[in-house]
């Protein structure tokens, strides 16, 4: 009988901030733990990261998730874990020092690929490296000392080190071909799950800022912001063009960099400089409010801000010097040039800016603004022709290499995006509805009700929303008698807070159900008949949200349903989602129907007919 498998991811922040190898940790993570099989152990192991640092909210999601996450202290970085904190950490982790097992080490780059080599060796098991960056390339364009040095050395130390190498992309792969031949493998990054529609704003750009010490002049913070101005000039009317920058800085950085804008636009400038956010709804907001991004550096190993930008459906301006454009080239040909704007941009060897590329950005500009609408289109059809490039097929990948046992089921075609709290997918299609891009005909909330719907600011936005057309419906289907009872029995009272709802599960389910009846008197009279309770009096084992074709399931845990994690169905699995819809009929129709059951029984019947 062979071990179990146990899978140590090794960052140094179990989040989304300090560059683009977090964020692949991260999601790598979670997708890996919904496609491995349950006899799959996962871990989170966290060097030195510091507790003001900590996403309570992410770490709480991750326990979700059956994901343990254990944060160790190295004291000496360059030596690296000694033997005792190696004991110390197979302790944390396995309750043993001398644990023996099938282990693998998963650590990044040069922040922590010499731990994934170091605990291996020391506890036992594979080690595997993911490579992010061309150290060499990157600190050579900067000209300053001898780091570059240190860090092309290191990083070749650890891709002969290791027993495997991923390299993200494949600009890093052919890096990796330079220094090792066999056991390297080319990891791309998934999609990032933004939904379609929302917000969209023909008069802005954006761009990641980078504004730290020597790493500004190779993301071209500067470059964007000249190009801009340029851009403004250009155009030459009287538009309020808005600029919109994401990363932390200073306010004299801020001052200096608006004053590049407008002195090449020769006029006051609208520039936004927007704080970092680890919120990825935020930051689809933020992106989706432009009608295009920048991505200039003049070197990027892969390009996960280009990436993020693309899967939020706005055209994308990147450097022909990444390993992103390489892949878009290596896929579609010379077609890329339809589906998004290439800049090649030459650089300059003083603080200077390249007069050639502020013309050529600035061009590029223009194009976009001139162009809005038909690049929008163009940036759509990208996304699609992208949208199997998912977390979870990344996972898969890696899983075959390093013989990690998946479900049987092809998780990984079912769901179209990773875990997000009910609570969250709840928010997001509020938004939606208060946007109204995307047209609704029917709400469906089947299992438990959040008390967020039952509240003031929610019921004035569905309200607007069924206002707009009498046809539309909301179905509020809501846990009763014995289905209320078995849910009580199901939760965990000590991870129930305290609040307005008790924390005795018992009780707790009688004052929801109270809740989710009284909010029905808080509609106006106008869409009363159009609000319709549905009370469900036999134990449900997933609660399903539906939204026309978009249908979302929530696994039960021993929380609050808010907590609980939420997947979106691919659109393409119609046979899942008529499973779904099925047993919501089966369950309905276990109980006397009355004209509201029929009602809902009605709209399960028109969603089956068509395709939903």
């Amino acid at each position: 009988m062979s071990e179990k498998k146990q899978v140590i991811f090794i960052s140094d922040q179990f989040g989304y901030r300090c560059g683009g190898s977090n964020t692949f940790n991260i999601e790598l993570c979670f997708a890996l733990r919904q496609i491995a099989a349950e006899d799959v152990d996962l871990f989170s192991l966290v060097i030195n990261c510091q507790e003001n640092d900590r996403i309570a909210r992410l770490e709480h999601k991750a326990e979700e998730l059956s994901i343990k996450i254990v944060h160790q202290s190295i004291l000496d970085r360059e030596k690296g874990v000694s033997d005792n904190e190696c004991q110390e950490i197979a302790m944390r982790l396995f309750g043993t020092a001398s644990y023996k097992g099938d282990l693998i080490w998963i650590g990044h780059d040069i922040f922590t690929g010499q731990h994934a080599i170091r605990l291996a060796e020391f506890i036992g098991g594979e080690s595997i490296v993911c490579i992010h960056t061309d150290y060499d390339t990157i600190e050579g364009l900067k000209g300053i000392n001898n780091m570059g040095l240190i860090k092309e050395r290191n990083q070749r130390d650890i891709i002969r080190g290791a027993d495997r190498i991923f390299a993200i992309g494949p600009r890093l792969l052919e890096r990796v071909r330079e220094i090792r031949k066999t056991e390297i493998y080319e990891l791309i990054p998934g999609m990032p799950s933004f939904d379609e529609g929302d917000i969209y704003n023909s008069r802005g750009i954006i761009t990641y800022g980078r504004f730290e010490g020597n790493v500004a002049p190779i993301k071209q913070v500067q470059l964007a912001m000249a190009a801009f101005g340029r851009a403004v000039a250009f155009m030459n009317n009287n538009k309020d063009y808005v600029l919109h920058i994401i990363g932390t800085t200073t306010k004299e950085d801020e001052a200096r960099l608006r004053g590049i804008a407008e002195r090449y636009a020769g006029r006051k400038l609208s520039i936004n400089f927007l704080k970092y956010t680890q919120e990825r709804e935020q930051l689809y907001r933020y992106l989706k409010n432009n009608c295009a991004g920048l991505m200039l550096s003049l070197s990027e190993g892969f390009g996960m801000t280009g990436w993020e930008m693309i899967s939020a459906g706005i055209p994308l301006i990147l450097t022909k010097k990444s390993g992103l454009y390489d892949y878009l080239e290596e896929r579609f040909g010379y077609t890329v040039n339809g589906m998004c704007i290439p800049v090649d941009l030459k650089g300059s060897s003083d603080e200077r800016l390249c007069e050639m590329d502020v013309e050529t950005a600035a061009e590029k500009i223009v194009t976009v603004f001139s162009n809005s609408k038909k690049l929008k289109e163009a940036a759509r059809r990208l996304r699609i022709e992208l949208q199997d490039e998912t977390w979870h097929k990344t996972a898969e990948s890696l899983a075959e290499v390093i013989h990690i046992p998946t479900m049987d089921f092809r998780v990984a075609q079912i769901y179209s995006e990773t875990y997000k709290t009910r609570q969250a997918c709840i928010e997001e299609l509020l938004n939606t509805l208060e946007i109204g891009e995307i047209d609704r005909r029917y709400l469906v909330f089947f299992g438990g009700i959040s008390s967020s719907l039952c509240e003031e600011r929610a019921i004035r936005k569905i309200e607007r929303w069924l206002k707009r057309d009498k046809r539309r419906r909301l179905f509020l289907c809501y846990e009763s008698g014995k289905a209320a009872y078995g849910r009580a029995y199901n939760l965990d009272a000590g991870k129930l807070p305290d609040g307005v709802l008790s924390n005795d599960p018992q009780k707790r389910m009688r004052e929801k159900e109270q809740k989710v009846r009284d909010s029905y008197g808080l509609y106006s009279e106008r869409v009363r008949d159009q609000v319709i309770l549905v009370r469900i009096k036999n134990e449900v084992q997933t609660y399903i949200i539906i939204a026309d074709e978009d249908i979302y399931c929530t696994l039960l845990l021993e929380t609050r349903s808010s907590e609980a994690m939420t997947m979106k169905i691919n659109n393409k699995q119609m046979e899942e989602k008529r499973k779904l819809i099925e047993n919501m009929e089966h369950i309905i129709k276990k109980q006397e129907l009355g004209k509201d059951e029929k009602s809902l029984i009605e709209i399960l019947e028109l969603l089956k007919k068509s395709g939903a």
